[in-house]
């Protein structure tokens, strides 16, 4: 239980950087590569973190 929290708390701290860090930036269309990867690389630990808390979640409630 303890360790759904902190990956719902983490998810969500990281969730708001990215929001915050690349909203104001039209990441796709933005000339530097560096800044199209780290966004792409963000989106995808994002969708990976999702799918654990989610497995964590069925767990929980099988258990």
């Amino acid at each position: 239980m303890i360790a759904l929290i902190l990956s719902i708390i983490g998810f969500a701290a990281l969730f708001m950087a990215i929001w915050i860090l690349h909203r104001p930036l039209d990441v796709h269309s933005c000339p530097v590569k560096w800044v199209r990867i780290t966004h792409n690389v963000l989106e995808w630990v994002l969708n990976v973190w999702a799918v654990v808390i989610v497995v964590q979640i069925v767990l929980l409630v099988k258990g």
